[in-house]
């Protein structure tokens, strides 16, 4: 079931991204570390998208 929901969230994200190219080039350049011109901005932003939602969970978060 959560895999389910994580492509969905991905596959949202891929569309918004697809439609906003320059979104997705914003958001995959910040921050100081430099992007490999490589990568296809729109799936870079989309998994970080992803990435950071995951990380944002209860589950992902440690507590003491």
């Amino acid at each position: 079931v959560e895999q389910e929901v994580l492509l969905q969230a991905l596959a949202r994200t891929r569309a918004h991204f697809a439609a906003n190219s320059d979104a997705a080039s914003k958001f995959v350049n910040l921050g100081a570390s430099p992007v490999d011109a490589e990568l296809n901005p729109v799936e870079l932003a989309s998994w970080t998208s992803l990435c950071l939602a995951v990380f944002n969970l209860d589950e992902a978060l440690t507590r003491q």
